[in-house]
């Protein structure tokens, strides 16, 4: 992406709001930036597009971003997640979501799908106040049954929330519904896409991906 150019931004409702907020709170910023690194004011700009259904949001160079509806309840509407492709590659990226079909339609075929999920012990489900919250989610049983309908080459949870369990127990959970790759996402994991997915973890205490 030419970077003297404002950066497409393809927005729920609200999102616009937020870049003006933004624009304003970084303004001095800008300003200085503009005349000590002769930064382009096009550049410090977020052209930002409503969301208004399925569709392509972003094509160029390539790169290919589809954004699509999915279901994180009934009150919090759009809830969008994102498939970019890029050649014959792709990942798909779920947002926040409940079990949904529109999603497993658009990751069809995808390389890497990142899917949120949340998990809770059997003791925590009986309380009435977690059940709408559990409602708007990802359970890790569902999330098992997604990729086993997409068959990503791999799958990988972002987006973990873990009440009162942990994570090698949604691990066995997931793979109750699902046999393939599964990666638990963490901070600054790297995926390279190529005939296979590899995950890579960062090593905090070497700053640094391994060799």
């Amino acid at each position: 992406m030419d970077v003297r150019r404002r950066m497409p931004h393809p927005a729920l409702r609200g999102v616009a709001k937020i870049a003006r907020g933004l624009a304003e709170a970084f303004s001095d910023d800008m300003r200085i930036r503009q005349a000590d690194e002769q930064i382009p004011a096009a550049a410090t700009q977020i052209e930002v597009h409503d969301f208004h259904g399925d569709g392509v949001v972003f094509d160029e160079a390539g790169v290919k971003v589809t954004a699509f509806a999915v279901d994180h309840g009934d009150l919090i509407k759009p809830s969008v997640g994102y498939r970019i492709d890029y050649g014959a590659r792709s990942v798909t990226i779920s947002g926040d979501t409940k079990f949904n079909e529109n999603l497993i339609r658009h990751a069809a075929g995808t390389d890497l799908l990142i899917h949120e999920v949340f998990a809770m012990s059997e003791q925590l489900a009986k309380l009435p106040q977690l059940k709408p919250v559990a409602a708007h989610h990802t359970s890790p049983e569902e999330a098992g049954t997604v990729f086993s309908r997409v068959k990503p080459k791999l799958a990988a949870y972002s987006h973990i929330v873990l009440l009162g369990t942990e994570l090698r127990e949604l691990l066995s959970r997931t793979q109750g519904t699902y046999q393939g790759p599964l990666e638990a996402g963490e901070d600054l994991m790297r995926f390279t896409i190529g005939d296979r997915v590899v995950a890579t973890r960062w090593q905090a205490e070497l700053r640094k991906y391994p060799d």
